[in-house]
């Protein structure tokens, strides 16, 4: 793994730690205010946080938590597309 590789690793690493935890701390709270067979599992699925936006915004009005985790996850994609360029450039060029 080059240096680039890494920092950008690094980089997720940092990112993904707090993303994941918002997202749990997230559905914690909404699954509070549930009833027990309503309760959202905490699965990390785009249907899970299809329907924990919208249950969340709505018991949490002025919290920027959604926004802040929902942001962060689009970083997270993002550095996941730079390392796989990062590593074919690498693969390309005969680095590794």
């Amino acid at each position: 793994m080059g240096r680039y590789e890494t920092a950008v690793f690094v980089l997720f690493i940092a990112v993904f730690l707090p993303t994941f935890a918002t997202y749990h701390f997230m559905v914690f709270r909404v699954n509070q205010h549930l009833e027990q067979d309503e309760k959202i599992p905490h699965s990390t699925s785009f249907l899970t946080w299809h329907r924990l936006g919208p249950i969340y915004t709505t018991q949490y009005p002025p919290s920027p938590l959604y926004r802040l985790t929902t942001q962060s996850a689009i970083v997270l994609l993002l550095l996941a597309v730079a390392m796989v360029v990062l590593r074919a450039w690498e693969y390309s060029a005969g680095r590794m």
